[in-house]
């Protein structure tokens, strides 16, 4: 089930029709933004910029 952007902490930056998950995994937590159908595409920003740059 999809996060609220509220939910987080801190929270973040609201952006319309994305499925906001986290994807844990032995001392990593990965944020997932998801949006649209089909073939998945997985798109790595650098450090330190975010999610929405």
């Amino acid at each position: 089930m999809p996060t609220p952007a509220s939910a987080w902490s801190p929270p973040l930056r609201e952006a319309s029709g994305f499925d906001h998950l986290v994807v844990e995994t032995p001392g990593l937590h990965t944020h997932v933004a998801a949006i649209g159908e089909g073939e998945p595409v997985v798109l790595l920003h650098g450090f330190p910029e975010h999610w929405w740059q």
